[in-house]
């Protein structure tokens, strides 16, 4: 959750017309009367994010819309400012949208769904499930996008974007104001049952976040707010959630491996317990004896190591070990003391693999963390699972330079707060700065 303290619910407004009498029922799925888009959880395993419990990728995007009747879709209330950009109200949140926009540029104009996949993936790097999206829909991606500069356009490289009917209902039923979810950024941190990630970063545009299937320039101004506030999410976590996901990948495979470790170790122990019993009187059963606790030394610095030079020493080092100690093995004549050192071997050899393995993912760990730092907000000795647990730099920042609300949502929290901000400087910088010039300014630095 956030650890920012309350927001101030001081807010610019503009005029708005009156609306009579309650909103009429809409005539076709996903029409609901308010557009929202809900915080929804993208857990892990919960260890893998601190004692607290799991880590939510909240978000999304916030825009109640008033409705009155029209032939398609929900209309929008114009204010009577000459510009027409508008101010919404529902349930008590406002949400400013901005300027309308221009016709639609030539470059987001496309033939065939085909052919806009193929921008959509060629210009920003983006991965298309083209099974739902109509070309109008992809049109409108494409163009929302066009309105993010380049430098802000790596977040998207390989995000995956899918048309859904609607949310799943684990997250519609988190929102408590009758909104409907529009689309959700995803930052791709859940794991599937197998301990691999369940799907990568993706953002998911439902029904409400295309009102209606024309190029209506009201209708592309809803669809351009809820793209480009799901791409500000993408901007602010997806290098975050990227290393969170290497973190919870990682952890994983050393519990698994861990695991697998445990079981071993007692017949290791056993065998190397009853191998030192017997008699080695003999030279070359001392020999042995030699080389097995050379490879148990050797062992031992394997499953110590925690960054990539000390794990490749270990490694080499206990592949030097179990050579010597096979070579001792065979100079050993056959009897008892042999067949006893042989199993010793096997049983070293069956222990050697999982913690080989748990080496190698206790160094990810690590890696993942260290990544990870320079893009959270935390102190400097922080340990591991504050790491994970922290907000983004990003997000901390921009609470830290904008104290008041860009839009009704904004309230919901620091992150919702920024990706406001980001859509309506996208869309309409000028009136960003009439209404929170300390986000205008954030923005015009940071996001030029």
């Amino acid at each position: 959750m956030s650890k920012i303290s309350e927001w101030p619910q001081t807010q610019k407004t503009t005029k708005k017309e009156p609306v009579a009498g309650p909103p009429p029922p809409s005539p076709a799925a996903g029409d609901e009367d308010a557009v929202s888009i809900e915080q929804l959880s993208s857990t892990t395993k919960r260890d893998a994010f601190g004692g607290s419990g799991p880590r939510f990728a909240r978000g999304d995007f916030a825009l109640p819309v008033v409705r009155r009747p029209t032939e398609e879709g929900p209309d929008l209330v114009i204010d009577d400012e000459a510009d027409h950009r508008l101010s919404l109200e529902s349930n008590a949140v406002s949400g400013t949208m901005g300027a309308v926009p221009p016709p639609r540029s030539p470059s987001s104009t496309f033939k065939t769904v085909d052919e806009a996949v193929a921008a959509l993936e060629h210009d920003y790097g983006a991965k298309v499930d083209r099974r739902s999206f109509s070309l109008e829909e992809l049109s409108r991606v494409h163009e929302s996008l066009a309105l993010v500069p380049k430098k802000d356009r790596a977040a998207l490289q390989g995000v995956e974007f899918v048309r859904e009917h609607e949310a799943p209902a684990e997250v519609q039923e988190k929102r408590k104001d009758g909104g409907t979810v529009a689309g959700a950024f995803f930052d791709g941190t859940n794991l599937d049952h197998d301990g691999k990630r369940a799907r990568g970063p993706h953002i998911a545009f439902y029904d409400t976040a295309f009102p209606s299937t024309k190029n209506n320039a009201e209708d592309r101004r809803l669809s351009q707010s809820v793209v480009l506030h799901e791409a500000a999410h993408a901007i602010d976590r997806r290098a975050a959630g990227d290393a969170k996901a290497e973190f919870a990948l990682a952890q994983y495979a050393r519990k698994e491996a861990d695991a697998e470790a445990t079981e071993r170790r007692g017949p290791f122990t056993r065998s190397l317990d009853a191998y030192r019993a017997v008699d080695q009187n003999e030279p070359k059963s001392r020999a042995f004896s030699d080389a097995s606790e050379g490879w148990l030394k050797a062992h031992n610095a394997l499953i110590v190591a925690n960054d990539p030079i000390a794990l490749a020493r270990a490694q080499a080092g206990l592949a030097k070990a179990t050579k010597a100690r096979d070579a001792a093995l065979a100079r050993l004549p056959d009897g008892h003391v042999k067949e006893m050192a042989q199993n010793l071997a096997e049983k070293q050899d069956a222990l050697a693999a999982p913690e080989t393995r748990a080496a190698q993912a206790r160094v990810a760990e690590e890696a993942a963390v260290k990544m990870l730092r320079p893009l959270v907000a935390v102190a400097k000795n922080a340990d591991d699972n504050a790491v994970i647990a922290a907000e983004t730099k990003t997000v901390v920042s921009f609470a830290n330079a904008v104290t008041t609300q860009v839009t009704g949502y904004g309230g919901d929290g620091p992150d919702e707060n920024f990706a406001e901000a980001y859509a309506l400087y996208r869309r309409d910088p000028k009136l960003l700065e009439e209404t929170n010039s300390p986000a205008f300014l954030y923005m015009k630095k940071h996001h030029p």
